[in-house]
């Protein structure tokens, strides 16, 4: 996967241009970026990690980034609600599957979940033969074939003919179809020494650079056994902070030694950057499906669209007073990270710091909490977190405020309302308790009742 994302980012910058010799390409300048290729792959990464379907993953992270330079009739089908697939063969099917020959671990797997990644958009023969037949390359590499089993692979399995570089740039032409991308990608590999000899060598063909790039990088990686420390750090600042994400989960769930591998990048130790590192490390894919379904994470369920690391909570809160002291600013962006567990770490965080504040900083927190509110959107988020940061508050200036919440139109609003009110049961003082719970017994959403029985059963301990 990181070969496909260090290919497009070096391609990027020379796409329609056919450069010819090799070593005059600087792979990584200035005003490279990721593009669709980086952007496609990472979806595809996010979906197989976590069992997800194909289509609204890739139209979630495609719409998430509307600029990344796709082709005209993907932007169509990214501007449907309910995209179909439009029997495309272009290279857009192989250039974002290299995820699935790294996640699974048999042929069959491999290639069942690769051509289920091409299915989405590329239902066209060719687009199904360029996806299946690049994860099962990056397979086999990843298991020690070497470059004769996956020339025959191509040739023989998949019918491609492995014609050589200098036919492919004798060609001059920017081909966009899997059956022009993918041969001349598997020639760059082929003739290639290394993992950034065989981008060169791709985007010295010319034409569709990045894809090309992205396309023979990813095979290259699987041969040459990974990305080096010093090329991750290379590619690593031209993602963004979500991008970065995904990209951190792939590398610490299927890579291994990953702490070697981000030895060389730029982070300092109080940051959100190391906060997620240390989070990483305690991830588990076989964990992060399963908490997907508990967390009920599907279209149309209360948690739709949150995303799993599978980190265990008593690990989370480790290293959340590991970090206490990080500042707000770095919190800030644990709060809003797409994942659960780096958005609970912060929150758990924020509740030591708020626990041994004044109340000047206390104040500062309970702020930055409703501010970014919009990111407490499970019920574990607000359990653990309006008692402590919310609940005093009752009893300030921001009361009505917070009893405000009550007849917000978001669930979570509504129950940060009510699980506020166990501050106050704890010093025995229920009529918040009762008159919130009143105003909520005939609320639409189970979890609202749920909250509402919690509180009132904490009331009949202390008075029952």
């Amino acid at each position: 996967m990181f070969g496909a994302i260090a290919g497009d980012i070096a391609g990027s910058v020379l796409e329609g241009t056919f450069p010819g010799d090799k070593n005059s390409i600087h792979l990584f300048p200035q005003h490279g970026r990721v593009t669709d290729d980086s952007v496609l792959t990472l979806a595809v990464a996010e979906a197989a990690r976590l069992n997800l379907d194909f289509s609204p993953t890739l139209h979630e992270w495609g719409n998430h980034y509307p600029e990344a330079g796709y082709g005209i009739r993907f932007i169509r089908w990214l501007r449907q609600e309910d995209p179909a697939p439009y029997n495309s063969f272009g290279n857009g099917s192989a250039m974002r599957v290299s995820p699935t020959g790294w996640i699974f671990d048999d042929i069959h797997s491999v290639q069942k979940e690769a051509e289920k990644s091409a299915l989405a958009t590329h239902d066209h023969p060719e687009g199904v033969r360029g996806a299946v037949s690049m994860a099962s390359a990056i397979f086999l590499a990843r298991k020690g074939a070497s470059k004769d089993d996956i020339r025959s692979l191509f040739e023989h399995t998949f019918s491609y003919s492995c014609k050589t570089v200098s036919y492919w740039k004798g060609l001059q032409a920017f081909d966009v179809t899997c059956q022009g991308t993918v041969p001349a990608a598997v020639a760059a590999f082929l003739e290639s020494e290394s993992l950034e000899d065989t981008i060169r060598t791709a985007i010295s063909i010319g034409g569709d650079t990045d894809t090309l790039a992205a396309i023979a990088g990813s095979l290259a990686e699987a041969f040459y056994q990974g990305i080096s420390p010093d090329l991750l750090k290379k590619i690593w600042p031209y993602m963004d902070w979500r991008q970065q994400g995904e990209a951190a989960a792939f590398l610490f769930a299927y890579y291994p030694e990953p702490e070697n591998r981000i030895s060389l990048l730029d982070y300092t130790s109080a940051s959100a950057h190391a906060v997620r590192f240390d989070l990483m490390a305690h991830s588990n894919p076989a964990e992060a499906v399963h908490k997907q379904r508990f967390f009920k994470t599907a279209p149309g369920q209360y948690g739709e669209g949150d995303r799993f690391l599978g980190i265990k909570v008593p690990q989370q809160r480790s290293i959340a007073k590991k970090y206490a002291d990080i500042s707000p600013e770095e919190t800030d962006r644990l709060i809003t990270s797409r994942f659960h567990e780096e958005r609970l770490t912060a929150l758990l965080l924020l509740t030591y710091r708020f626990k041994r504040a004044d109340a000047a900083e206390q104040k500062r927190i309970f702020d930055d909490y409703l501010r970014n509110k919009a990111y407490i959107n499970n019920w574990d988020l607000v359990d653990v977190t309006a008692p402590i940061i919310t609940g005093p508050f009752l009893e300030s200036e921001a009361r009505p405020l917070l009893l405000g919440l009550v007849s917000s139109d978001h669930l979570w609003d509504r129950r940060i309302a009510m699980l506020s009110t166990l501050y106050q049961i704890r010093k025995n003082d229920f009529k918040d308790t009762l008159m919130i719970a009143d105003a909520l017994l005939a609320d639409p959403e189970d979890l609202m009742h749920k909250a509402v029985g919690w509180m009132l059963r904490e009331v009949w301990k202390r008075s029952p």
